[in-house]
């Protein structure tokens, strides 16, 4: 079975496909919350189940320009002398994006099952 999604903000569609932006591991979670728990959910309960859903992908990480290794913070890298910088770990998606920037106007959200 493939579940469809569709991310409504009143009538206008703002995402609408199978979610496989996600990664498996967090998709599996958030399908089987939509699935048992969705209509449960307020709008603003539904908006965090979302967000809490989605908190992998605003995740960052420390590494060094230089010499690529991953460090707990910013600064220099101790092992050669490169900038550390901040990145994000997950590659960016513009789909994910969108519902990012848009999630505290999410109205609702279909599923469909075929």
């Amino acid at each position: 079975m493939s579940e469809l999604f569709r991310i409504y903000i009143g009538q206008e569609e703002i995402y609408s496909g199978h979610l496989e932006e996600i990664p498996d591991y967090y998709r599996r979670n958030l399908v089987e919350a939509i699935s048992e728990w969705g209509e449960c959910f307020s709008k603003s309960g539904f908006r965090e189940l979302l967000y809490s859903s989605l908190h992998w992908y605003n995740l960052k990480t420390y590494y060094c320009d230089d010499c690529e290794k991953k460090f707990d913070e910013g600064g220099m890298c101790g092992d050669c002398g490169g900038e550390i910088s901040e990145t994000f770990t997950h590659k960016r998606n513009p789909a994910i994006d969108k519902i990012m920037m848009c999630i505290s106007l999410v109205d609702r959200v279909e599923m469909e099952v075929s």
